[in-house]
């Protein structure tokens, strides 16, 4: 045999080495629990729940869903026990979109049998998913390729229990990711709308210029179509096929703040507002197609107007969250065909009448202080 030969042989069986190695070591490790609860009495903890989802379909007892983005991720499942009955638990990630839900819920189809579906009508967008749906497959083997990586590897290697490489430790009968309770990090109150340059920049734009909320703004046609479409595809096919499965769908209640600034934010030519209009009444129309599909909507109430129910301009407290499990067990706030027109029309003035003059005179403050 050759030298070259020899050397080939040795570089391929030290690569083999190294990879078996490797994978012993992430299977030991498993930071986010791809293949059992952590060892060495470690806590249970979440960093990627587009992954460690499949974890908690696998080890935990449950026949209900609440799966979102953001807005849903402070959604008890103990509370929703307490009001909707037993078997919930809470899968939701930030910015979830749909085509990411489906793959987790298909799963779940697979392996459970699922009464009720809580979901966020948001995260309308399409995102690439070939970087976890693999976790999935019925192909057990191929999961270990999320740990070659660079990040893991050194992980790994320390068997490092820090939150960059494991998460934080998860309250599975609450929600994994709940974060409503880390109060340095997401105050409530009315200091975040400042505390952003952009923002103080936005209303002395609006002073200078004296803008005004438009109405009967018409939203751009292809946008809408491309957003319809993927609801089709991730959603409605979803209901059709699962007729036994009940739905809700919570559209969030983002701050009033939010839907007035987006006119300045989005090149001062559009609004949000009239988007968000035509995309949701087409779907509470398609919905309505289906008797096992609730939607519900809050932004006719008083809760957007206070800035100190949110710690952004979209992330609500908790107690919005309560409201919504409220109003699923007391069937109220449920958007209907017969309902939307009214529904909009008090949404869209509180909208064009929220007062932004305390906001601007408070950037025209801090513009004087420098």
């Amino acid at each position: 045999m050759s030298i070259y030969k020899k050397w080939i042989i040795l570089s391929l069986s030290i690569c083999a080495f190294i990879v078996v190695a490797l994978s012993t070591l992430f299977y030991i490790y498993d930071p986010l629990m791809l293949y059992h609860k952590p060892y060495f009495n470690r806590p249970i903890t979440f960093k990627n729940m587009r992954v460690q989802d499949k974890f908690l379909i696998d080890n935990y007892d449950f026949n209900s869903i609440i799966i979102g983005s953001s807005m849903l991720r402070n959604t008890s499942a103990k509370e929703a026990n307490d009001k909707l009955g037993e078997g919930w638990m809470n899968l939701s990630d930030s910015d979830l979109a749909f085509n990411e839900r489906i793959v987790i819920l298909k799963y779940a189809l697979k392996n459970k049998e699922i009464k009720n579906i809580i979901t966020s009508f948001d995260a309308h967008n399409v995102y690439d998913v070939s970087k976890f749906d693999f976790i999935y497959n019925d192909n057990i083997f191929d999961d270990i390729q999320i740990y070659f990586n660079r990040k893991y590897i050194l992980c790994a290697l320390s068997f490092s229990e820090k939150e960059s490489c494991i998460g934080r430790t998860g309250n599975v009968e609450i929600s994994p990711t709940f974060w409503a309770d880390e109060k340095d990090k997401h105050p409530f109150s009315d200091k975040w709308v400042l505390k952003e340059e952009r923002y103080k920049d936005i209303f002395l734009d609006i002073s200078s210029n004296n803008l005004k909320f438009k109405s009967n703004v018409v939203p751009r046609g292809r946008n809408i179509e491309i957003t319809k479409n993927n609801i089709k595809k991730y959603a409605l096919e979803l209901i059709q096929d699962n007729p036994n499965i009940n739905f809700y769908f919570i559209v969030p209640t983002y701050s009033r703040l939010s839907y007035k600034l987006n006119q300045y934010v989005e090149r001062k030519n559009t609004n949000s507002f009239f988007r968000y209009k035509a995309i949701l009444q087409w779907f509470i129309l398609e919905a309505s197609k289906y008797p096992n599909v609730k939607i519900y909507g809050f932004d006719d109430l008083d809760y957007a107007d206070n800035v100190s129910n949110y710690r952004d301009r979209l992330h609500y407290n908790i107690d919005m969250n309560s409201m919504q499990l409220d109003a699923i067990k007391n069937n109220t706030h449920i958007l209907t065909p017969q309902n939307m027109d009214k529904y909009f029309e008090i949404m869209e003035e509180k909208i064009r009448n929220y007062d932004l003059e305390p906001f601007i005179k408070k950037a025209k403050e801090v513009l004087k202080e420098k």
